[in-house]
């Protein structure tokens, strides 16, 4: 009973402490991010680093373009633009969902079609500042010999403006 009123201390004080966190339309985010890349078949594991841009475009939607290089014996790289869905709000933080298919090329030769599965959280921080971490699912039909799939947990920091 104790461990539960101090969470809700807690979360009382941050959310008095953080900024709104509900995206307004025209609003946009540029992210840095990094973490391991786990491969459920039997290519490499990697270490992903890489830069997102988020626009909301309203009503919860929003577009999200993301730049990724897999860094391993075999290199990867993605250009994915994906279309972005803020699930819930909750104090203050935002829970999101996406989905999109772009570019992918292996060792920067093999150019195959990449397809982004996702959903991860938004904690703003002081303005202009926010905290984000996902998980995505990507995975590659065609294009590439073994069709590749990998499972990826990202961490970040961007602004917001």
């Amino acid at each position: 009973m104790q461990q539960r009123a101090i969470c809700w201390l807690g979360l009382i004080a941050y959310s008095l402490w953080a900024p709104a966190a509900w995206p307004t339309p025209g609003e946009y985010a540029l992210h840095v991010k990094i973490g391991p890349s786990f491969e459920v078949q039997d290519s490499q594991n990697s270490f992903k680093v890489g830069g997102e841009f988020d626009y909301e475009l309203g009503y919860g939607f929003g577009f999200n373009l993301a730049t990724q290089v897999g860094i391993s014996d075999d290199p990867l790289f993605q250009l994915i633009p994906a279309v972005k869905y803020n699930l819930v709000y909750f104090v203050p933080a935002t829970l999101y969902m996406l989905a999109g298919a772009g570019l992918e090329l292996y060792n920067f030769e093999d150019q195959a079609l990449g397809v982004r599965l996702g959903s991860g959280i938004v904690l703003p921080m002081r303005k202009p500042w926010e905290f984000i971490t996902d998980v995505n699912f990507f995975f590659t039909p065609s294009g590439v010999p073994g069709n590749p799939i990998t499972f990826d947990w990202l961490i970040g920091i961007g602004m917001r403006y």
